[in-house]
């Protein structure tokens, strides 16, 4: 999955689930996928969208950037991949 397609599919969660945007979710939210993209790939990014947007679905509520920052980081590990040296997510 690329990246604008899992950020559509989580957009659509949260008009669905709770309405109204969040301009620093969605940025915080591209910038993790982003990142686990560039490490581990599509897949991965495939299964961060599938949690964040199941949060969504189960709470109405949107994950908070940490939360979502350490599943990001867990996914990249689950994929065998690494993160660069000097990501923000080696701190997750």
């Amino acid at each position: 999955m690329d990246v604008d397609t899992a950020v559509r599919e989580v957009d659509e969660a949260v008009a669905t689930e709770i309405g109204g945007e969040d301009a620093a979710f969605r940025e915080s939210l591209r910038v993790a996928l982003s990142t686990v993209d560039a490490a581990a790939g599509g897949d991965a990014v495939a299964d961060l969208t599938r949690f964040v947007a199941g949060h969504v679905r189960e709470t109405a509520e949107r994950p908070a950037p940490a939360v979502v920052d350490e599943r990001a980081a867990e996914i990249v590990r689950e994929h065998d991949a690494e993160l660069p040296e000097d990501s923000y997510l080696r701190n997750a």
